[in-house]
């Protein structure tokens, strides 16, 4: 079982005493940090070694404050105090890249293109815990993150995903939180409630 007393430090830092940010420190942050988390995120197993995530970071002046009016208004403060934005979305043709990530499968191209339904649903599925490889990535560099979904999925979408091949899953903020705005650790269910042993 695992516990806070033989945790690692790793465990620690991902999960023990990682929060939430609420508002972040006003800092600078180089975007190039998100390739780097990219870099060891992609060696997470996925079906088929599919690869349907894709992150916009949002850079530029105009562009962030495009995101925040697009954010719900109890996100908004904390978007604009965060040093790097990323625009999280899972890539609907995510099949075409698979003569390269799964060169085992015969042909996968043909294979999947008349199934536009199962490849949204597995973009969405793989692309979220893509996702989640991500938010563990970044805490384990050092950063905090803030993964919201609060905001106009429409006008998100509209913007920074035009082709609409692309499913947004979420707008993730990353920096250092501001310590004094954590909230107490929440409840979670015990492994009791939780796992079951068939």
């Amino acid at each position: 079982m695992t516990t806070r007393e033989n945790s690692s430090v790793t465990a620690d830092q991902i999960f023990f005493d990682a929060r939430t940010a609420v508002r972040f420190q006003e800092e600078h942050i180089d975007s190039s940090v998100v390739d780097s988390i990219y870099d060891t995120i992609k060696f997470g197993p996925t079906a088929m070694n599919g690869v349907p995530l894709r992150l916009t970071v949002v850079e530029s002046a105009a562009e962030r404050d495009a995101l925040i009016e697009r954010m719900n208004p109890g996100n908004r403060e904390k978007t604009a105090s965060a040093p790097i934005l990323v625009v999280v979305s899972a890539n609907i043709d995510w099949h075409e890249t698979l003569t390269r990530t799964a060169p085992f499968m015969d042909n996968p191209v043909e294979m999947f293109k008349d199934a536009e339904q199962m490849r949204r649903s597995s973009a969405r599925t793989n692309g979220a815990l893509q996702m989640g490889y991500f938010i563990l990535a970044a805490r384990a560099t050092g950063l905090d993150v803030a993964p919201m979904t609060g905001y106009d999925a429409a006008a998100v979408t509209e913007h920074f995903l035009p082709s609409g091949r692309e499913e947004l899953l979420a707008v993730i903020a990353l920096g250092h939180r501001d310590v004094e705005l954590d909230f107490p650790r929440m409840p979670r269910l015990a492994a009791e409630e939780a796992v079951r042993h068939a």
